[in-house]
């Protein structure tokens, strides 16, 4: 599918985004995600021909460029802000398997850990290693299987071209 911009509500998103970025403090842009608007909006073309929920994400996603930085002045404001963007996102990852960078990694060196860490506890009360030893060996060993198992899985999202922050594959 060919997206023409010229003519889309992109552009009037893009362009409330870079006027509403002018008015904004740029730490908050930062951590915020502003970026992360246009990236879903990316996304979310693409599939609003069949996804009844990526049409109302649309409107919501034009809601939110026009309306952040109204939004990151009060506390009830940046709340719903990153409320709304997060539905947005949870949905294009359950529904359409669009990942943000790193999510992988950052699933699997969590789960590594715990395991690790419940073997290496599991292992000191058995008295097989010491409490120290069992946790730092393992714990650490979780981490970097972890790691490197999510390093895999997040690449072979890049190449599929489903990942957030790059431009989706047509």
């Amino acid at each position: 599918m060919i997206v023409n911009l010229k003519d889309s509500w992109m552009v009037q998103l893009h362009q409330n985004i870079l006027l509403g970025k002018e008015k904004v403090n740029p730490r908050d842009i930062t951590f915020f995600n502003i970026d992360m608007i246009e990236q879903a909006a990316r996304h979310t073309v693409l599939h609003m021909k069949d996804c009844q929920q990526c049409q109302a994400n649309r409107d919501i996603l034009l809601e939110l460029s026009r309306q952040f930085p109204d939004m990151l002045n009060t506390i009830s404001g940046r709340r719903d802000f990153t409320n709304k963007l997060d539905s947005v996102i949870k949905h294009l990852r359950q529904e359409h398997g669009i990942y943000p960078k790193g999510y992988f990694t950052g699933i699997y060196t969590l789960i590594g850990v715990t395991v690790g860490g419940i073997i290496g506890w599991i292992l000191a009360r058995a008295q097989v290693l010491s409490m120290y030893a069992a946790m730092v060996t393992l714990l650490g060993i979780g981490l970097i299987i972890g790691w490197v198992w999510g390093q895999i899985k997040d690449r072979q999202i890049t190449k599929e071209g489903k990942r957030l922050d790059i431009e989706p594959k047509l």
